[in-house]
């Protein structure tokens, strides 16, 4: 999966004509913590992936997944599961929270 989204990235910058060390300047990240990524050493954190897409003018799920076949729930699921921890259990906690809201207002909708 992370070998994909670097191949991504990197189709995607020479396709604008953006050099690969000046991408990462701009976005303040190092060699170390690039190569770190691209070989799984290192968790990909969501502020960091959400500005390559921002940069890249490209969508979070279209990076890690491009194809399209794959249900939102399902490319959520796959950025959930790359994130670092601590990343990984504020989302899943936003998300359940999110879902108790939705299910609570259906139900009051539902009653009046």
């Amino acid at each position: 999966m992370r070998l994909a989204m670097f191949d991504k990235i990197q189709a995607r910058l020479t396709e604008r004509g953006i050099e690969p060390e000046t991408f990462r300047a701009n976005l303040k990240i190092s060699q170390q913590t690039w190569n770190g990524w691209r070989n799984g050493t290192v968790a990909i954190g969501l502020c960091a992936l959400l500005a390559m897409c921002d940069a890249l003018d490209l969508s979070l799920l279209r990076l890690l997944t491009g194809d399209g076949k794959e249900s939102t729930a399902a490319c959520l699921a796959r950025v959930v599961a790359h994130l670092p921890e601590a990343e990984r259990a504020a989302l899943t906690q936003s998300a359940q929270a999110l879902a108790r809201f939705y299910q609570t207002s259906e139900e009051t909708v539902c009653e009046n």
